[in-house]
């Protein structure tokens, strides 16, 4: 009764050891899992500083470009208004040439 005991025994502990080896390898591949899915997450958190960097300096430069365009719309408008008034210029001279030529003639 004491050997099959001592037997059985033997066979649970080989069990139990092969269970533990199973655990141990299982163990392994979670920790490599863990530390893989850690070194994405840096990853991806970087990435996402990056990018949110990026993002801030476009908004930065739409806001320069916004005013850029501003100040040449401005510009813009006095052009076609000194453009305006020069023409009138230019046909009050031609008006009064024409006169004066009359006048000569």
């Amino acid at each position: 009764a004491l050997r099959a005991r001592v037997a059985d025994l033997e066979r649970e502990v080989g069990e139990e050891k092969v269970r533990e080896e199973a655990l141990e390898a299982k163990q392994g591949e979670l920790e490599a899992t863990l530390k893989e899915t850690k070194e994405s997450l840096r990853l991806a958190v970087a990435e996402g500083a990056a990018l949110r960097a990026r993002v801030a300096d476009l908004e930065r430069e739409v806001g320069e470009e916004k005013v850029r365009e501003e100040a040449l719309e401005a510009k813009q408008g006095e052009l076609e208004a000194t453009l305006k008034e020069t023409k009138e210029s230019l046909r009050l001279a031609v008006a009064e040439g024409a006169a004066l030529r009359a006048r000569v003639a």
